[in-house]
């Protein structure tokens, strides 16, 4: 199976999406999620309305150096990394993480459409992300 950019962009910026919509890994296995971050979005009040809504403690490990977050994840049982377009590439490219099956994620069609199609409204430029024009891969076809 061949790997889209727009695949690309769905599987990193799922994992912020995961956090705030519902993770249905999270459902089926349990009691804990351990997550990988940079801050920026694993604030308090997010991380409990999920544990509220899902019965499953969230035990966030977070680290602004792209560095520690890299051998953090080469080295530790990550269940989701929450992070920006420039690492997700990073780890992509270092194969640190792998696509999702987007057909498990139930609430995914009420993600932001930055992460579903790749503009945040109709009219604006496709791949327009957190770096402009350099860190945003998406289907060239759309």
């Amino acid at each position: 199976m061949t790997t889209t950019r727009r695949d690309f962009v769905r599987g990193g910026a799922m994992a912020a999406a995961a956090v705030a919509l519902g993770s249905p890994t999270a459902h089926a296995q349990g009691k804990e999620l351990n997550v990988v971050g940079a801050t920026f979005n694993l604030r308090d009040p997010i991380l409990q309305e999920f544990t509220k809504r899902t019965g499953v403690t969230v035990k966030p490990w977070l680290n602004p150096s792209a560095q520690a977050r890299a051998d953090r994840l080469r080295v530790a049982p990550v269940d989701n990394l929450e992070s920006g377009a420039d690492f997700v590439k990073y780890a992509w490219d270092e194969k640190l993480i792998q696509p999702i099956d987007l057909s498990r994620v139930p609430n995914w069609k009420k993600a932001t459409r930055l992460f579903v199609e790749g503009q945040a409204t109709p009219q604006s430029a496709v791949g327009y992300g957190d770096n402009p024009g350099r860190m945003m891969y998406v289907d060239r076809e759309k």
